[in-house]
């Protein structure tokens, strides 16, 4: 009888075979065995999260390994322990000089001495993992900013869309309904019957309960014919028309306004004159209308004064550059007067100030 020859292995797993991932795991479980064992043994005390009060002691991510635990000097002398026998289990090296500590709640002395006994750098907060800020405030805007723009463009208007259809889509689920399906007739009298997509929130009872008393005052015709109606319009229906005239309405009446009138006559550029109704409109994108607009602005300080918010009366009217300008305005035209701040304001008043004659007609250009 012969025996088999036994086969010696020399080599390694070559980088890239598919075996590597799993032999990682394999590794990278038995640094897991000995923080459960150290745990086991109360060598070790790992930190306690949510109502339930469950224990974290080790998160293993690829090829990262973040430790948990209390902020105590017999919980570094553990995980100096853990490393170094997992480097004589393994044949492993740590690479200390890639791994940081950090503690919440410790002065920083203490915090130093731990690092240096664990031979890594120290931590400062937020660092960011992962590609997320660790230890920084959540509610902050700015915390946001970076995971934000690593976002691919398709996943960012996923979300968008998904937000929409939230804050859209109301917590009924009777939308785009008539009053015929939101009820029914009992012994001739009209009950509403109101069905909620989830169960309201304490401000949105309220809201609720004002909207049946509003409907409630309504009585409901059986003899009447149930389908929706456009207002806007004689006929009832809508069109394109209605709409624009609806919307546009109250831009018409103000351009009805003898001051805007007065603008349009005036012997000026068409650009001039859109830019004039546009600042008597309060249009301009000044940093206040932006910042009323859901545009995020930095800093609404005036860039001349560096004091007031840059609202139209204050850019046009009263900072160091234009103030000056508008006293030699006047004394052209040999007026004085007190001049009001806001833009519309200030157009009328040069026409109440002004009699006629030569005057009136410089400042007409």
């Amino acid at each position: 009888m012969v025996a088999p020859r036994r086969n010696s292995h020399h080599k390694g797993l070559r980088q890239g075979d598919p075996l590597a991932p799993f032999l990682s795991n394999i590794v990278a479980e038995a640094l897991n065995g000995l923080v459960r064992e150290a745990v086991k043994r109360n060598l070790y005390r790992g930190f306690s999260v949510g109502s339930n009060r469950v224990e974290v002691s080790i998160l293993q991510y690829a090829n990262d390994t973040i430790f948990f635990g209390k902020a105590s000097q017999g919980n570094v002398r553990a995980i100096k322990a853990i490393l170094w026998i997992f480097e004589l289990a393994s044949s492993l090296k740590i690479n200390f000089a890639k791994s940081g500590f950090g503690a919440f709640g410790m002065t920083e002395r203490w915090k130093s001495d731990a690092a240096s006994w664990l031979n890594c750098s120290l931590l400062s907060f937020p660092f960011v993992y992962l590609g997320i800020p660790i230890g920084a405030n959540p509610r902050r805007v700015q915390m946001w900013d970076p995971i934000i723009k690593k976002i691919p463009k398709k996943v960012e208007d996923k979300l968008v869309s998904l937000q929409r259809k939230f804050l859209w889509g109301g917590v009924s689920q009777q939308q785009n309904q008539t009053i015929q399906q939101l009820g029914d007739f009992k012994d001739n009298e009209w009950e509403w019957n109101l069905s909620w997509r989830r169960p309201l929130f304490d401000n949105e009872i309220t809201m609720a309960s004002n909207f049946l008393r509003d409907i409630e005052r309504n009585t409901i015709q059986r003899n009447i014919r149930d389908e929706w109606e456009w207002k806007a319009d004689q006929s009832g229906q809508y069109t394109v028309q209605s709409a624009y005239k609806l919307m546009t309405r109250e831009a018409i009446e103000g351009e009805r306004d003898p001051g805007f009138e007065e603008l349009w006559n005036l012997t000026v550029p068409i650009k001039v004159a859109v830019f004039a109704l546009r600042l008597l409109g309060d249009k301009l994108p000044t940093k206040v209308n932006l910042y009323k607009r859901q545009v995020e602005v930095a800093d609404r300080r005036c860039p001349f004064c560096g004091n007031m918010e840059e609202e139209a009366g204050h850019l046009f009217f009263t900072t160091t550059k234009s103030f000056p300008i508008w006293w030699e305005s006047l004394s052209w035209l040999n007026i004085s007067a007190a001049l009001p701040i806001d833009p519309r304001q200030h157009f009328l008043h040069h026409g109440s100030i002004l009699a006629g004659g030569t005057r009136t007609n410089r400042w007409k250009c």
